[in-house]
């Protein structure tokens, strides 16, 4: 019932018992309804105030609910499918296939190795044991790609090698040839590292001399402008500070850096499952056929031969320049 309407009913009362009342009784009837009056205002407001608040508080729980809501959605959407790893890269049939993790590390490369941090072999001079801890990260293993992963890619599947029906199997697949870049690009830079100055002696010396073949000088120049091309279009902006170092009056970069890391062992233990076993063996088994779909050579490579400063065994070799002979 309404305030005004109470209030109305109390004024009717007051008139019609105030000509067979006294004075006094009109006055302490009058005084009574006020008051029951003043009661029955009172109480709405309390009440009203209530009502507004559980309102309140209804709204205020339901609003972080929902927001809870969103940002467990959200984070579940961006964190499942590689949905972020999507954003920042081109096609790969691997997003569908692996999810990859990542994490933030801090990473650290000291000006000198340590010999006894795992991370640090692959710094190390040439060993069987520096030589194995490379050969299990840069092993490019052949993989099986469907047509139409082919075709997103942005490839011509006619131009593109199909797998012969003698590697088709459950775990492998029967699609293209294919290799995850990743492992050809650490290829790369083994190969850079196997031909620095210090190593050259350990891995080629004995085999070349001083006259590699015309292709190793190629192959190097092919390794550097990839790692080169890889670096540019990742473009790194992570920062690089520095401080002051005892002995040291210049300043001295501080390498470790924190970085956003997809979880690279996880693509290796991929690759290794799904590897095509007897993989040397069956590339070299790979025949051209009679009919098949070819693209130009690439340029420069037809006039190989005409090139270096000589032959040896009938293969064109290219004479290292600038080099002391006691570095062989």
């Amino acid at each position: 019932m309404g305030i005004s309407l109470r209030k109305q009913m109390v004024d009717e009362m007051a008139t019609k018992n105030r000509d067979s009342l006294s004075s006094d009784d009109i006055q302490g009837q009058s005084e009574g309804l006020l008051s029951e009056h003043r009661q029955i205002v009172l109480s709405d407001r309390k009440g009203t105030g209530s009502r507004r608040l559980y309102l309140w508080l209804f709204v205020t729980v339901v609003l972080i609910g929902s927001n809870f809501l969103t940002a467990t959605l959200c984070f579940t959407y961006l964190n499942h499918d590689n949905h972020l790893l999507r954003r920042t890269s081109s096609y790969s049939p691997i997003f569908d296939k692996l999810n990859i993790p990542t994490s933030l590390r801090n990473l650290h490369i000291p000006l000198i190795p340590n010999a006894t941090n795992p991370r640090d072999i692959y710094r190390l001079p040439p060993s069987p044991e520096v030589d194995e801890a490379w050969d299990r990260i840069t092993r490019v293993n052949l993989i099986s790609i469907s047509e139409d992963e082919i075709r997103k890619l942005g490839k011509d599947p006619s131009l593109t090698i199909h797998s012969p029906r003698s590697w088709w199997s459950e775990p492998w697949g029967s699609g293209y040839i294919g290799q995850i870049d990743v492992f050809h690009q650490i290829h790369c830079l083994n190969m850079l590292r196997q031909g620095l100055i210090t190593n050259y002696n350990y891995y080629w010396g004995k085999k070349y001399g001083m006259t590699p073949p015309v292709p190793f000088g190629m192959h190097l120049d092919h390794c550097l402008g990839t790692i080169l091309e890889n670096l540019i279009c990742h473009a790194d902006v992570d920062i690089v500070t520095f401080n002051w170092r005892e002995k040291e009056d210049e300043p001295f970069p501080d390498f470790e850096v924190r970085k956003q890391c997809r979880d690279f062992d996880a693509i290796l233990e991929w690759q290794d499952k799904m590897k095509l076993d007897d993989t040397i063996e069956r590339w070299k088994a790979l025949q051209k056929p009679v009919d098949a779909k070819q693209r130009e050579l690439p340029p420069g490579l037809a006039e190989i031969d005409p090139l270096g400063d000589g032959e040896i065994d009938g293969i064109r070799v290219s004479r290292l320049k600038d080099v002391p002979a006691g570095c062989l």
